[in-house]
């Protein structure tokens, strides 16, 4: 090949020719590799959002539930499902999340009712579940023994024995409580398994989740947040803004 080229009756024509083809199939495997990498490395991304997108739909109980963005709140839900105290009408509203097996919120419980013996008719106490999100918890079956009370009316009476309580949360424990209040039992029994009643617990914790809220006791006065153990002076400092701002 080499003795071919070095002829000097070799035209110089074909050279160049062969150097220009040469250049374009360098030149076509390098777009055809370029595009061959592209393709493999944006199914390789699809597929890493979709594994993503998945995880937050996950349906493990063990998993928490991560709220989508457009189901995020700014405020919490006011209405007549939950257990509530003082007039619908009161122009303060104090909403309590809360866990009947925290003992944070035990000691909140005094200063809010504290708030409400002080101001009748003007604050509106709303109660709402954030036990731990196992339904075989304590905490939860705590939650939905307090709804089964609400059912009978007698829901902040058995909430006040769920608190002083010391034993083991069992469905023993809470059938006893119910007769201290001379609720009708059976009634109650079978109330502990319906899914329906366990389904109000759990709209609490979504809602709880979707407001961002990620510890107890954590309470609203109107707009304003406040997070943890809060003193008789905190909140009442707080209803009283409130109430300074329909003057």
């Amino acid at each position: 090949m080499l003795k071919l080229f070095k002829n000097k009756n070799f035209p110089v024509f074909i050279f160049v020719a062969a150097a220009i083809v040469n250049l374009v199939l360098l030149f076509t495997l390098f777009i055809g590799f370029r595009f061959f990498y592209r393709l493999v490395t944006d199914s390789t991304d699809n597929t890493l959002v979709k594994i993503n997108e998945n995880s937050l739909e996950s349906s493990d109980p063990l998993i928490s539930k991560v709220p989508k963005f457009e189901n995020s709140l700014e405020a919490p839900l006011i209405g007549d499902i939950d257990p509530s105290i003082g007039p619908t009408t009161a122009p303060v509203t104090i909403v309590q999340f809360s866990d009947f097996k925290c003992e944070f919120c035990s000691q909140q419980e005094s200063e809010l009712k504290k708030i409400i013996e002080d101001y009748k008719g003007q604050v509106r106490l709303i109660w709402k579940d954030f036990p731990e999100n196992f339904t075989t918890s304590e905490s939860y079956r705590s939650a939905v023994a307090g709804r089964c009370a609400q059912k009978q009316n007698k829901f902040w009476e058995y909430h006040d024995l769920l608190y002083s309580s010391n034993g083991e949360a069992t469905d023993d424990l809470f059938i006893s409580l119910a007769s201290q209040l001379s609720l009708d039992t059976d009634a109650f029994r079978q109330c502990l398994q319906d899914p329906a009643v366990s389904g109000l617990v759990l709209d609490n914790i979504d809602e709880a989740q979707a407001l961002g809220i990620s510890g107890i006791p954590f309470v609203y006065v109107n707009d304003m947040e406040m997070l943890g153990e809060v003193s008789y002076a905190d909140i009442k400092q707080a209803v009283d803004y409130e109430l300074s701002k329909l003057q």
